[in-house]
């Protein structure tokens, strides 16, 4: 495939009629004898001679010719195509030619015969307007066959991923068993979204766009690639010689870009950087970049993400394009010990570490201002809500399951949006649902204003657009603004007709339903209002939930904690937290609300199966993150301790001397804290010597959440009294 696309680049294509630009990967079905099975990769490009085939599969053949840039042949080709099957025949055709002509190798009669000669051959064509190449390997092993029939999938999706960038040109399709892929794209946040760090004083978006130009290098416009170091000194031999670069080189500048940004949801595996070589994505989710390598120490150190890395994982994506890095032999890979990869690391991490006490402690700039070095200062941290800019876990990683499905709904970001705020709405009333209802007051305001939010340090949309304009941002729909809607004209900047309030003429009042008057008084939650099914259904519901803010659900003995309306597939559900049912015991509105759909879809689909089964059902398929396992509990503790740890060095500063005191007890504590320290040597003298302040080890030790246990434990035993017990690591 990278041969093809070479081939569709070259100058020779260029200058030809043709317009036919395919890529076609098949392979036989299991209705085919095993004998008969093959594997083929087929282009339409020109055509290439016999001679140049022959070169091509010879071992330690080194192509001066177009398939340079991406492809791969000679000993790699022969390697790799031994792998799949016994029998690997190349054949080519031009559009005037009468017959396919190539070479056959049969790996399996090479051995037997001792003689590594490989016929050619010559097939008719079906169609004389026929042209192109095209890999055949037959006799293929049965563990790949195997491989192949349930991977396909797999298969589509990763090419996809790599040839994205020249998928997204549409110049180029590419089939995979029959059917076309369409270019992947990221899932990242829109690129007017940013967080405020450093008490408001920086604001990071959430894309950052990276355009970086280097050193001139030498260009082979003919192989469309740049020239290695050796070749580089041969061409500048001759430059010295006859005062002219050979033909077809040129100096071009190295250029560096793309972008990076933060994914709209986290994942253990799934981020990291994308970098692209003519149009190739030669890593894939690379985090090399994350590490900061100490070179006197030879050691290597994780720097994001720091915290539960295993179970939420990192949210930093990106595309970075550098044609002029050399990639390895296999061609997944660059060549690291070349300079240019130092430049290339220099540029988008900076020089020395990210954190900033580790650069504090080894003599660099406190804050790291490289574009990796800000995603990590704004971004770090992967708590739900606006401040972070993160939708609880769960919720985000379902929501890119729809995004990935290609849903419009979910390819912007306002329902992340929305997610994160009703996060911080549910973190900000805590157990407010059960205090006394307030006084309205004895007027009310006509003045929408007073109900519109207030400007923040964390407002999604920062004023003055034109400070990161949007088209210095890659084409890509996960990334481009999405229009205004009602649900999102708080947050997003007003531009002409755009989130500006329309005036209504006022109307003769009108008798409400029920319904709407329920409506009215409630507010929809965007997280739970989604299609609901069971494993099987035919045909999901669609449900908006409604928590009712004002009055009650029916009067006197009607009056329910919840209610469910429905019209066909479409169903609106009411629930009111204040309703002393759901105040006084441990079932929350989702229950009442499964209950309801589990009666209804029994009813609709007649299902023979009782109400306690479809309930399990649709807990399962529909609140997984409900569910109590090591991810969740992690996650849990993990927004806890980051609260606590907030609250903490002005708590216990109170009694200062005294944790210090208990610290040193505790010898495994010690321990802990002089290993943190190890970079510092100036505050590892103050702590053994305890003549600093303990807010300086929260914020100068452990500045991402952790916290000794020690300290937590003596926190916990109650601020005016001491611990009864020295086994201060119980909390553990």
């Amino acid at each position: 495939m990278d041969n093809a696309l070479d081939a569709f680049k070259s100058s020779a294509y260029e200058q030809s009629s043709s317009t036919d630009k395919r890529i076609i990967v098949s392979w036989s079905s299991e209705n085919v004898a095993a004998v008969d099975r093959q594997l083929e990769v087929a282009d339409t490009g020109l055509g290439i001679d016999l001679s140049v085939i022959q070169d091509s599969v010879r071992a330690g053949y080194t192509s001066n010719n177009t398939f340079s840039a991406l492809g791969l042949f000679g000993m790699g080709f022969n390697i790799a195509t031994a792998r799949l099957g016994d029998k690997t025949t190349f054949l080519s055709a031009s559009a005037d030619s009468t017959e396919w002509v190539g070479v056959e190798i049969d790996f399996a009669e090479l051995i037997k015969s001792g003689k590594f000669h490989a016929p050619a051959v010559r097939v008719n064509k079906v169609k004389s307007s026929e042209h192109g190449s095209k890999i055949i390997v037959s006799r293929l092993n049965p563990a790949i066959f195997a491989e192949l029939r349930k991977s396909a999938n797999q298969i589509r999706k990763i090419l996809s991923d790599i040839y994205s960038p020249i998928l997204r040109q549409q110049e180029v399709e590419i089939w995979v068993q029959s059917k076309l892929l369409s270019a992947s794209e990221h899932c990242v946040w829109g690129a007017n979204r940013y967080v405020s760090v450093a008490r408001g004083q920086e604001t990071v978006p959430a894309v950052l766009k990276i355009d970086h130009i280097a050193k001139d290098g030498l260009f082979d416009e003919e192989r469309n690639r740049y020239l290695t170091r050796e070749e580089e000194d041969e061409a500048y031999k001759v430059l010295n010689n006859t005062s002219i670069l050979p033909t077809g080189i040129v100096k071009r500048a190295k250029r560096i870009h793309g972008w990076l940004g933060i994914q709209r949801y986290p994942d253990p595996n799934d981020f990291g950087i994308d970098f692209i070589r003519n149009g190739r994505k030669i890593l894939r989710r690379d985090r090399s970049l994350f590490e900061y390598k100490n070179e006197i120490t030879g050691m290597s150190e994780l720097e994001y993400p720091v915290e539960l890395t295993g179970t939420v994982g990192g949210r930093i994506v990106g595309e970075i394009h550098v044609d002029h890095l050399p990639p390895n032999y296999q061609k997944n890979d660059f060549d690291r010990t070349d300079p240019t990869w130092y430049e290339m690391v220099e540029v988008l991490r900076g020089v020395g570490p990210i954190l900033p006490n580790k650069r504090k402690a080894l003599g660099y700039d406190p804050d790291n201002n490289s574009s990796i070095g800000r995603l990590v200062r704004g971004y770090g941290i992967c708590r739900a809500g606006t401040r972070y800019l993160a939708a609880p876990n769960q919720i985000a990683r379902k929501y890119a399951e729809e995004f990935r499905k290609g849903i419009f709904d979910y390819l912007f970001d306002d329902k992340w949006w929305e997610a994160a705020r009703e996060a911080d709405r549910s973190q900000a009333d805590k157990n407010a649902d059960k205090a006394p209802e307030v006084d309205p007051g004895s007027k009310s305001s006509d003045d929408l204003s007073e109900y519109s939010p207030l400007t923040s340090s964390s407002s999604p949309l920062m004023e003055g657009s034109e400070k990161y304009p949007l088209s210095d941002i890659p084409s890509n729909p996960a990334t481009t603004p999405s229009p205004v809607t009602s649900a999102s004209t708080s947050n997003r900047t007003s531009s002409g007709s755009q989130g500006m309030w329309t005036a209504v003429t006022a109307l003769p009042a009108k008798k409400q339903s029920p319904e709407e008057a329920l409506r009215n008084s409630a507010k929809i939650v965007l997280a739970d209002s989604h299609s609901y099914s069971y494993q099987g259904c035919p045909s999901p519901l669609l449900v908006k939930v409604w928590e009712v803010t004002t009055g009650n659900i029916g009067e006197g003995e009607d009056n329910s904690p919840c209610l469910m309306t429905s019209s066909a597939n479409q169903c609106d559900f009411f629930y009111n937290p204040r309703h002393p049912f759901l105040r006084a015991y441990p079932t929350s509105y989702k229950d009442l609300l499964l209950v309801d759909l589990a009666q209804k879809f029994k009813s609709r689909d007649a299902l023979p199966q009782e109400l306690a089964v479809l309930f399990t059902q649709l807990l399962v398929e529909n609140f997984p993150d409900l569910r109590i396992d090591q991810v969740t509990i992690q996650e849990s503790v993990n927004n806890f301790f980051d609260r606590l740890r907030e609250k903490i060095p002005a708590l216990l500063s109170l009694r200062e001397q005294e944790v210090l005191d208990r610290v040193h007890e505790a010898v495994g504590e010690v321990e802990e804290i002089v290993t943190a320290l190890i970079y510092n040597t100036e505050l590892l003298h103050k702590f053994q010597t305890r003549s600093f302040t303990f807010r300086a080890v929260l914020t100068g030790i452990f500045p991402k959440g952790h916290v000794p246990s020690i300290m937590l434990f003596f926190l916990l035993s109650g601020l005016s009294g001491k611990p009864q017990s020295p086994a201060f690591r119980v909390c553990e």
